[in-house]
């Protein structure tokens, strides 16, 4: 439940996936792996319906115990009070096209204009690459240069941002 959490809260919190497109499959014990004491689907919300984004599985200390058998090799811990305790594994598994399909549905919208639809991409901003960009409508050294280059030192300092010199002044706006 711990993990199952944390990770929903990720994809809410730093992702920026609205909670609408995503919820929560209890697998069944049938239908998981002979090792899997539990598993939580994340399943977000795709053009095609409800698939999983991100599975979340408790395997117990199969893993573990395998390991230590063939490799004769001992996987306990042992805890201050001198027994020893196997731990158990939590898997989650999130795959980066899943997510990153996710990511472009979610922000992918259609928005009215006086010329008719346009399609729009609300990213959040915790998927930005920056949160702010330096571009002085200028490339002499100037005052204005000056105070664009300290205030990107000043911010870089604290967070991402660009600072660009190279686009002429039209494209700048």
């Amino acid at each position: 439940d711990y993990w199952v959490e944390k990770c929903e809260t990720w994809l809410h919190d730093a992702v920026g996936l609205e909670k609408s497109s995503v919820r929560r499959f209890v697998v069944p014990e049938e239908d998981r792996a002979h090792y899997s004491r539990a598993q939580t689907d994340l399943e977000f919300q795709y053009p095609w319906g409800w698939d999983e984004l991100w599975g979340i599985a408790n395997r117990g200390s199969y893993d573990l115990k395998r390991h230590a058998s063939s490799s004769s090799t001992p996987c306990t811990y042992r805890s201050p009070d001198g027994s020893e305790i196997m731990p158990h594994v939590v898997e989650p598994a999130l795959g980066l096209n899943r997510l990153m399909l996710a990511v472009l549905t979610d922000a992918y919208d259609m928005e009215e204009t006086e010329g008719g639809k346009r399609t729009v991409l609300r990213f959040k901003p915790t998927v930005a690459p920056y949160q702010f960009a330096i571009l002085p409508l200028v490339k002499k050294s100037t005052s204005m240069v000056q105070f664009s280059e300290k205030l990107y030192e000043r911010l870089a300092k604290q967070t991402s941002v660009d600072y660009d010199l190279t686009g002429s002044i039209g494209k700048r706006y």
